[in-house]
């Protein structure tokens, strides 16, 4: 029998009809963590874990099988052996934005009400004042928050 048997491989019975072709196919039944024909390839236990989006699957070696997923990135957590965004909008410790706080995946961003601009630090806004473009009143212009 052609399995490896240094890597607790054992051959089953055969088919076939050893009568007229004088052969049987015998088979291999692999050990933990083994598989192919011959039970000499490691089986990757990546192929039956999904890790969170970015996060590297790591493969346990034979003779152990399955896998674990690496850490969790920037803002996420680590729960029930997956990761989970965290919520930076809803803590006073991340959540500097001056005025609208929406969070994405892993970060969040900040945008300002109608009437103001974003500023350089993409965190507080400035009124907008459309009195600065005197060419669209003919009238007193009134800037107005």
């Amino acid at each position: 029998c052609a399995c490896h048997r240094e890597l607790n491989a054992t051959c089953t019975d055969g088919s076939g009809d050893p009568g007229e072709n004088r052969f049987l196919v015998q088979s291999c039944s692999c050990g933990s963590g083994y598989g192919g024909t011959f039970c000499d390839v490691d089986v990757d236990g990546c192929n039956d874990i999904d890790c969170f989006p970015g996060v590297e699957c790591i493969d346990n070696p034979a003779p152990l099988t399955g896998a674990t997923c690496g850490d969790c990135p920037n803002g996420t957590v680590s729960r029930n052996d997956s990761c989970e965004d965290v919520n930076e909008c809803k803590s006073n410790a991340t959540n500097d934005c001056e005025q609208n706080c929406a969070n994405n995946l892993g970060s969040f961003s900040c945008s300002c009400n109608a009437g103001y601009t974003l500023n350089q630090d993409s965190k507080s806004c400035d009124d907008i004042n459309e009195c600065d473009d005197t060419s669209r009143c003919h009238q007193t212009c009134n800037n107005t928050v």
